[in-house]
């Protein structure tokens, strides 16, 4: 498929293209700048930037194979430009490998597609950098499975921005709760527990 989209770009903008087959990017992460496809009269082979310790992720539709290291090296930038299935196939190792700062490119859909199992795995660092608005993406089933250790985590701007369905959500979890996060609760949110 990537080799006969290479012959159909060149063919309709009549011009030659080049493009890699491979991961892309930092030599150090497991890429390199080799343009593996050509279509046309590439005079180029290859391209580089020594400079860009990172790994292009776009096109890349299963990520498995990818160590965590590479995770450990993606910006907010990197995180945003992933897909919905990409972020729910994560497994848990890359997931906790990304850093707070990457975790601030999280959309909303990019929040709610991330699976079941990986929810657990959150650290409290990576909890705690998750503005307000990334909180409330959260579905009610991933607050649920929020663990006693990622809840005391939770920024009091971002537990008082918490729905309704989120708190009843929490469910008995909010005795894990500090009480500055109690306190940032306001009465309609109170409402929703249920005793």
């Amino acid at each position: 498929a990537g080799k006969q989209f290479i012959d159909v770009l060149s063919q309709l903008t009549h011009d030659n293209v080049a493009a890699s087959l491979d991961q892309t990017g930092a030599k150090s992460l497991g890429g390199n700048w080799t343009l593996e496809s050509q279509a046309g009269n590439v005079h180029t082979a290859s391209v580089s930037l020594n400079d860009w310790q990172h790994i292009m992720l776009l096109g890349t539709s299963d990520l498995s194979s990818l160590s965590s290291s590479i995770f450990s090296n993606l910006r907010s930038s990197d995180v945003s430009a992933l897909t919905t299935t990409q972020m729910f196939n994560l497994n848990s190792s890359q997931i906790s490998s990304l850093t707070p700062s990457a975790l601030s490119g999280l959309t909303s859909s990019l929040i709610q597609s991330i699976s079941s199992s990986n929810i657990s795995v959150l650290t409290t660092a990576q909890i705690s950098s998750l503005s307000s608005k990334q909180i409330v993406a959260f579905t009610t089933t991933q607050v649920n499975l929020l663990t006693s250790s990622e809840i005391p985590a939770l920024t009091t701007s971002s537990v008082a921005a918490l729905t309704s369905d989120q708190i009843t959500a929490l469910g008995t979890s909010v005795t894990f709760m500090q009480s500055s996060q109690l306190q940032a609760l306001n009465s309609k949110s109170l409402s929703g527990l249920t005793t």
